[in-house]
């Protein structure tokens, strides 16, 4: 990515951190994505009749929540035709993709965990008819249901941009993107379980779904599936 579209894409996310306003954060969100999927799109291009340049990077995903914040990152690398595998015991996410794929990730997922977690902490703490303390399960399903539309959004917007492509030959230089990191995948991780992270507050996935309606995705993303976990 170079310098100055990486720039122009920091200044928009910033904008999006920085506003109170959840709908003008979402705004600056999708121009972002947009710059995003643009580049991606130009850069494979640019590599047509070369091997895809597919690598792995290792994020660390941190406490708490972290199955909740894997399934925001991992929401966020399916939309990038990345692939994202956790390992719990260390405590790590590594990402199977292009370059520019990975630094979009990167870039995206940092600037959208601070937007959750500033509207979920917002939220205040959470108790039930008993007056039992449930801020954790409310913050956990918060983040899944976070996770859940914003990956719906990210994948959308990357349709509508790859879509607008006048160049027939973008979709085949895309398919061969997402064959070079499932074979990459294969052979770094032959053997993968699922996902699947625990919800046991309606009312947190409720406010964690209209959260991210609203989160400014920097806009369309970069496409295609992945996940730490097939799926």
């Amino acid at each position: 990515m170079t310098s100055d579209i990486l720039d122009k894409i920091r200044r928009l996310t910033a904008k999006a951190e920085a506003t109170p306003y959840e709908a003008e954060a979402m705004a600056f969100a999708a121009k972002a994505q947009a710059l995003m999927t643009q580049h991606a799109i130009d850069a494979a291009m640019l590599d047509v009749g070369d091997a895809a340049r597919v690598a792995t990077t290792e994020i660390e995903l941190g406490d708490p929540y972290a199955s909740a914040r894997f399934s925001l990152l991992g929401a966020i690398a399916r939309a990038n035709r990345c692939r994202a595998v956790w390992d719990k015991r260390a405590g790590l996410v590594t990402l199977v993709g292009t370059d520019v794929d990975r630094a979009n990730i990167e870039l995206l997922y940092t600037s959208l965990l601070l937007q959750a977690t500033t509207v979920m902490t917002a939220e205040g703490s959470k108790v039930d008819a008993f007056g039992r303390n449930r801020t954790r399960s409310f913050r956990q399903a918060f983040l899944i249901g976070y996770a859940d539309e914003v990956g719906r959004r990210l994948h959308k917007a990357d349709r509508e941009i790859v879509e607008q492509q006048s160049d027939p030959g973008v979709h085949p230089v895309l398919a061969s993107v997402d064959a070079e990191v499932d074979t990459e995948m294969r052979r770094l991780f032959p053997y993968l379980g699922a996902h699947r992270p625990s919800i046991s507050s309606g009312a947190g996935l409720d406010a964690g779904l209209a959260a991210g309606r609203t989160a400014d995705i920097g806009a369309p993303t970069v496409r295609g599936p992945s996940r730490a976990l097939p799926g």
